[in-house]
């Protein structure tokens, strides 16, 4: 409960506006539909750290947007996501890693 509030949001809803800035054969109401679980977690928390901390009145799904938003436009963010996506993409299809989940 000691992590920084805007984070935590990010971390549970950001993908949800990524994928609206970057994905255009996915609509919003599709996207929000995957991130069902994640906004149900991260509802959870925020009550749990408005009744324990009580500093988070603040935000909503707007102040987590935008602030996501900014952080895209920064080329340093941009290419940590880019390579983030990479590493992703090389851990879950390359060849050995679909042959060991084939053998599963």
């Amino acid at each position: 409960m000691n992590a920084n509030p805007l984070t935590v949001a990010k971390y549970h809803i950001g993908p949800v506006y990524t994928g609206l800035k970057l994905l255009g054969n996915v609509t919003e109401k599709e996207l929000w539909k995957i991130a069902e679980t994640d906004l149900k977690n991260l509802n959870t928390w925020h009550g749990q750290r408005s009744r324990l901390v009580g500093d988070v009145s603040w935000m909503t799904l707007d102040v987590i947007r935008d602030s996501l938003y900014r952080d895209c436009r920064s080329p340093a963010f941009r290419k940590k996501l880019w390579d983030a996506a990479h590493e992703f993409e090389h851990r879950i299809f390359q060849p050995e890693a679909i042959a060991m989940r084939e053998a599963a």
